[in-house]
């Protein structure tokens, strides 16, 4: 009992150290949108906005995000003319930039992820875009 007691009191302290010294990330939205240009302004709202989960508010958060935002684009690659359309009804010829950003941060992160194609909409339904 006496043992017990002394290493209880012995080590508490590092216990103790140890929890209140790790540092502990915020933790914040991870947000994936598509906008219709590369270079994107704050006060641009995007086509499409997902918020797939939740991340720490650093760059590890940053790149976590960056590499869902990436992976929900490519699972939809089929998919994702069909949203786009639904959503902008009419369209000529655009090309589709995938975008994520975390925490409330103040500007969006270009993926490096954009349709090769250009994507065309008639009434909210993609269609083959005619040659100019």
């Amino acid at each position: 009992m006496k043992i017990s007691m002394i290493l209880l009191l012995c080590f508490t302290p590092i216990f103790i150290n140890m929890c209140l010294c790790e540092k502990v990330s915020a933790i914040g939205p991870c947000e994936c949108a598509v906008f219709l240009d590369q270079e994107v302004k704050m006060s641009e709202k995007p086509i499409i906005k997902q918020n797939p989960m939740n991340v720490t508010c650093d760059t590890t958060g940053q790149e976590t995000c960056i590499t869902m935002c990436t992976a929900l684009a490519q699972a939809s690659k089929a998919k994702g003319p069909g949203l786009l359309c639904s959503t902008l009804q009419h369209a000529d010829a655009f090309t589709a930039y995938v975008f994520a950003k975390r925490c409330e941060a103040a500007s969006w992160t270009y993926t490096n992820i954009s349709n090769v194609d250009p994507i065309c909409c008639h009434a909210g339904v993609p269609v083959t875009c005619k040659v100019k």
